[in-house]
């Protein structure tokens, strides 16, 4: 941006005249070095100058937009005197030409106070070299040098990768310094990758010694493929969202916490999952069978033996059954003390019955629970929708 010079006292004489149309004109030998602003090539930068006529009393203001020794190169009539309109004026050999602040200056004051403080149009600039972690600008005007706290914007032309530097720089894309400064975090430490995004504006201030970002993209430290959940819609910068075809087999799981075994990433468990509980009625059969037990004395419950037997005429019948034969009864004659049948009653004796499977492996039904008419209640936790998301 043009930047309107000054220097103090700044007052000659022409050494020629100056006819109506000219644009140029030479102050007195020596005075052009000595009292008036220089102006650099190509910057706009200007300054303006009072014209006036000792021998008619006219007055005309002009801008001097370039000087070579005592020779200016003039805008001729650029602002009216009082009321009276902008008129070129002829002007003589010995005439005055001084240096003036005039009414556009300080109307241009008004203009940087309410439009160009605002729109930081001193302090911000797009990015010169648009490559990654090399950042320049071309500040209007350019600064003599760098100060603490200096404050500069600058639209980013790439996103970093590393460490990164930042400089000024003058309309001939010369540095304002030998060399770049570097580019900190808040806590002076390098940058890091995704710290500047393309297309973003970054807010650099000088500490003096290096430019801080006060705005790094890059949330936090975290190392490439690290996989996290996210309570929001889309990933964040730096960070890419895994579709559907990355997490098929766990879409609609809810999550199990581990006590820090260094096992997790682990298979999918369980058969349904939040979006498809079951609907349908059905049932739950439970059979099982016990291991083998034999009854001890104590646990065996109060039961008898019976011996069927009967009496007729001196002799008193035993009926035989299972397990000693079914050949027929078994008789003791009470006047002869003798048994009918001696080896049957024998073994009546000595055999000692069988309980059956004696503790043998059997089954215990449990019978069947089957829902209500009303049918099962549904599996439906409460739960937060979120995304899984990889550091890039």
């Amino acid at each position: 941006m043009a930047q309107e010079l000054f220097t103090n006292l700044a007052s000659s004489t022409l050494a020629a005249s100056l006819a109506v149309g000219a644009t140029t004109t030479t102050v007195a030998t020596g005075d052009g070095e000595a009292l008036f602003p220089a102006i650099a090539g190509g910057s706009g930068d200007y300054f303006r100058c009072l014209l006036f006529n000792k021998t008619t009393g006219e007055t005309e203001f002009v801008t001097v937009t370039a000087r070579s020794g005592d020779i200016l190169t003039v805008t001729r009539a650029t602002e009216s005197v009082g009321n009276a309109a902008a008129t070129e004026y002829a002007f003589n050999a010995g005439d005055l030409i001084e240096l003036r602040p005039t009414k556009g200056f300080y109307d241009s004051l008004a203009s940087v106070t309410t439009t160009q403080i605002q729109s930081n149009d001193y302090n911000y600039a797009p990015d010169e070299n648009a490559s990654a972690n090399d950042y320049a600008v071309i500040l209007d005007p350019v600064p003599a040098s760098y100060a603490a706290p200096m404050v500069i914007y600058c639209l980013a032309g790439a996103t970093n990768t590393g460490a990164s530097v930042f400089e000024v720089q003058d309309s001939g894309s010369t540095p304002i310094t030998g060399s770049p400064k570097n580019i900190t975090r808040l806590d002076g430490s390098t940058l890091r990758a995704g710290d500047i995004v393309t297309g973003k504006v970054m807010m650099l201030v000088f500490d003096g010694a290096d430019f801080v970002l006060m705005n790094p993209r890059n949330i936090g430290d975290f190392d490439s493929g690290t996989v996290m959940v996210f309570y929001q819609a889309n990933g964040p910068t730096g960070w890419t969202t895994k579709t559907d075809g990355d997490i098929s087999g766990i879409l609609g799981c809810t999550v199990r916490f581990r006590s820090g075994d260094g096992v997790a990433g682990g298979p999918v468990a369980g058969t349904h999952n939040i979006n498809s509980p079951p609907t349908a009625d059905h049932t739950h059969d439970v059979i099982g069978t016990s291991g083998n037990h034999a009854l001890t004395l104590a646990q065996a419950p109060s039961h008898k033996h019976e011996l069927p037997m009967g009496y007729n005429s001196g002799t008193i019948y035993f009926k035989s059954t299972a397990p000693f034969g079914t050949g027929g009864n078994i008789s003791f004659d009470l006047a002869r003390g003798l048994f009918s049948t001696p080896g049957t009653i024998a073994a009546l004796l000595s055999e000692t019955p069988s309980n059956g499977s004696n503790g043998a492996v059997h089954t215990h039904p449990a019978g069947t629970y089957s829902a209500d008419t009303d049918g099962p209640t549904a599996f439906a936790p409460k739960y937060l929708d979120c995304i899984l998301c990889e550091k890039d």
